[in-house]
């Protein structure tokens, strides 16, 4: 008699073992879709104020282009500092030396 009253004892610890582990799985998916949820609205909301920051930004771009479509390419290149200096001092030493002496100092 000793082991059936064991046995059913199992029996109900294996069934109360189940139901709370679905339970504790139901619970967590739960928690799961709400963590979801904030992240998702969390997300939507940083979008909408960027969208909301740069629309002077897309209002330009859109202002910008072309009236007849075309798009106008370009190139850009990097110029150091100290040899533009150069240039120009090397510049302003030609023109001085090209120009005439002034007929008034004479």
């Amino acid at each position: 008699m000793n082991s059936s009253a064991n046995s059913q004892t199992g029996i109900f610890k294996k069934l109360i073992t189940i139901l709370l582990s679905i339970g504790l799985l139901v619970v967590g998916f739960m928690f799961s879709l709400v963590i979801v949820g904030i992240v998702a609205v969390i997300g939507l909301i940083a979008w909408a104020y960027l969208y909301w920051k740069t629309r002077g930004i897309r209002h330009a771009m859109k202002n910008a282009i072309q009236p007849d479509g075309s798009i106008i390419e370009g190139e850009a290149s990097v110029v150091r500092e100290d040899v533009r200096q150069e240039t120009v001092l090397l510049e302003s030493r030609v023109i001085d030396q090209e120009k005439p002496a002034d007929p008034g100092k004479q």
